[in-house]
């Protein structure tokens, strides 16, 4: 058995720290060798999920970042494994395929509940900022996941064009049924840095309220946002 066939099988080893070693040597190899990119790209369609990711990693530790990538990593930001799925976003913003921001907002708007949430925070770290995008965010506020409105409040309060847009709409959730959505709707708040007076209104009650944690963070978002006027 040759050392790249022996790489190869470990690639299906159970735990994840022996497929990371796996997948870091035989990305190394790959590096230099086209035949054993080759392979590698023929076993993309190849076994479960996991190993589907695991083969994308490989190559993109080969230094590649193409298409044939785009199909594993999506579906890794839609895996049962928060660890897996953070470890797919870091990878996937760098691919240079066409019209990334597009995918990912329509893997927001579109994709199961975890892919939804991840492609909002894909659109965070890119930091692109167009109506488009600021659009799809602003939708997934309405999402039905708790998880998914916590990304979109994150991404808003990046992704923006129009502050007082934006803040009128994260306003909303200050009243949002559940207590996380509420809290980090006045933190993302305080991040905008111009609120029109509707918005500086919504965060005074909430900082007045009986829900404390809310209060606090409602407090802390207008002693920002004091401090940038």
């Amino acid at each position: 058995m040759t050392e790249t066939e022996r790489l190869l099988r470990a690639l299906d080893e159970p735990t994840k720290r022996a497929r990371r070693q796996a997948a870091e040597a035989l990305g190394q190899l790959a590096a230099s060798d086209a035949s054993i990119r080759d392979g590698l790209v023929s076993e993309l369609a190849v076994g479960t999920p996991q190993r589907r990711w695991t083969v994308a990693y490989t190559l993109f530790l080969a230094g590649d970042r193409s298409e044939h990538l785009w199909p594993s990593l999506l579906a890794g930001l839609g895996a049962d494994d928060g660890d897996l799925r953070w470890a797919t976003a870091r990878l996937i913003v760098h691919l240079d395929v066409d019209d990334l921001g597009r995918r990912f907002v329509d893997a927001a708007a579109t994709g199961p509940r975890e892919q939804r949430k991840m492609a909002l925070y894909c659109l965070r770290e890119r930091g692109v900022r167009t109506p488009e995008i600021e659009q799809c965010v602003l939708r997934a506020l309405e999402d039905g996941e708790p998880g998914v409105r916590l990304a979109a409040l994150s991404s808003l309060a990046a992704l923006f064009v129009d502050a007082i847009r934006a803040g009128e709409r994260m306003a909303m959730l200050l009243e949002d049924p559940d207590a996380g959505v509420r809290r980090a709707a006045a933190a993302a708040l305080g991040k905008l840095g111009t609120v029109g007076p509707a918005v500086s209104d919504a965060l005074a009650a909430a900082a007045r309220g009986t829900d404390t944690a809310l209060a606090r963070a409602a407090r802390t978002a207008l002693d920002r946002l004091g401090s940038a006027t």
